[in-house]
């Protein structure tokens, strides 16, 4: 349940710029800025509650560089959390808040984006599909923090 929801601040996002497009301009940095705050949340609560592997946030960072699609990792953070079940309400608040300022951003393509973001944040689901194990949330969280982080220093909107 909480993982729609938590898409829903992208749509929203994407009202707010629709309503008040004058804004848009001046405040483009602070739209930057609070998604890499977001990003930062995202990655200190997965090294917070799950266990950390180097190897894993190498090839991570290695992938983000090629797939950089962040909706895809959003979604991967999601499942663990889901799987985990300690901090499911955390990341989902958190990619919420994430999808104000992203949503904000988008001018160009926007349907075919949301369909993609959709797409990438809901294909994850199938590793619970699949019965994910405890022991490969902690490794998949390494991979993730890696991608994210790369993602959060690489993109500028």
């Amino acid at each position: 349940m909480f993982t729609l929801l938590s898409f829903i601040g992208l749509l929203i996002g994407i009202l707010l710029a629709k309503i008040s497009p004058e804004e848009l301009k001046p405040g483009k940095k602070y739209f930057i800025m609070l998604k890499k705050l977001v990003l930062l949340s995202i990655i200190l609560s997965l090294l917070y509650y799950t266990k950390f592997s180097f190897l894993l946030f190498f090839i991570g960072i290695m992938f983000a560089y090629f797939f950089n699609h962040i909706y895809l990792y959003l979604g991967i953070s999601i499942v663990i959390s889901l799987v985990s079940k300690q901090f499911n309400v955390l990341i989902a608040s958190l990619i919420f808040i994430y999808g104000l300022p992203h949503g904000t951003l988008l001018n160009k393509n926007i349907l075919k984006r949301v369909a993609l973001n959709l797409f990438l944040f809901l294909t994850p689901l199938l590793l619970i599909i699949n019965n994910l194990n405890i022991n490969y949330t902690n490794l998949i969280s390494s991979f993730v923090i890696g991608s994210i982080a790369v993602l959060m220093i690489k993109n500028d909107s």
